[in-house]
């Protein structure tokens, strides 16, 4: 007779309702370095105007219910362990 034995998952709850962004990482823009006219000092400055050299990425959104039970691996609660509680089952 073989016994199976299912592998104990750890389950964490939301502490409020909330959104957590996995992933996300914010646009970059070609830098120059000029002169502060003011201090006389060597600055870098981002240039807006011209085409971003990374368009970024926005993420993955996952929303969470107050008191929502969620797997204590799961990528968002990795991302944002502040916002989850273990939970004792």
């Amino acid at each position: 007779m073989t016994t199976t034995t299912k592998a104990k998952i750890g389950k964490v709850e939301a502490l409020e309702a909330c959104v957590v962004t996995v992933g996300a990482r914010p646009i970059v823009y070609r830098s120059v370095i000029v002169r502060d006219r003011h201090t006389h000092q060597l600055v870098e400055v981002d240039l807006h105007e011209a085409e971003p050299l990374d368009d970024g990425d926005p993420g993955r959104s996952y929303g969470f219910a107050r008191h929502e039970k969620v797997a204590d691996d799961h990528e968002a609660v990795l991302d944002a362990p502040s916002a989850f509680r273990p939970v004792d089952e």
